[in-house]
């Protein structure tokens, strides 16, 4: 009797699977038609949305930048010079030091998937062009993670400069 289960719960599964993998291909396969369908729409909301987010990039850079270079080091450099502990403080820089790398990095990967995407005659080669569309959605939700981890970082060095402060009244 446990086998008769065994054997027909295994069969209920490939044929969830089986099924699963049917309606995955279907939506794929609706939303390249879609691709075909709305190309050009799609192409000028993505030339859009790369002119947007290269203007972010560039202001983002430049006040991690200014964060980094201005605020960050010249403070611990000021610490170190009254000869403060600021530990945690230079490991918290170079945590964002790092991040920061990553989110031009992902950035840059980000960039070249759009422009590869641009490149693809979405109406020709709608598979193509919705296989990259996927890859640089996956890499944009990337960068959106390196944004979000530069900011909290960001928090997490306040947090220290603000007990620092506290300690010394």
């Amino acid at each position: 009797m446990m086998k008769i289960l065994t054997t027909a719960g295994f069969v209920a599964l490939v044929g969830v699977l089986l099924v699963s993998d049917t309606r995955a291909a279907q939506v794929v396969e609706s939303k390249i038609a879609l691709v075909r369908f709305n190309c050009e729409m799609i192409r000028l909301d993505v030339r859009q949305l790369q002119t947007s987010d290269a203007l972010t990039r560039v202001g983002l850079g430049r006040n991690y930048e200014f964060v980094l270079g201005r605020l960050m080091t010249n403070m611990n450099s000021r610490l170190a010079q009254n000869q403060m502990d600021a530990g945690n403080l230079l490991a918290i820089t170079a945590s964002f030091r790092e991040n920061l790398g990553y989110f031009r990095r992902n950035y840059i990967i980000y960039d070249r998937l759009i422009s590869d995407l641009l490149a693809i005659d979405c109406t020709r080669r709608p598979e193509e062009f919705y296989e990259k569309l996927v890859a640089a959605r996956w890499m944009r939700g990337e960068v959106r993670f390196n944004y979000t981890m530069l900011n909290q970082i960001m928090e997490e060095y306040m947090a220290e400069l603000t007990r620092i402060e506290e300690e010394l009244w």
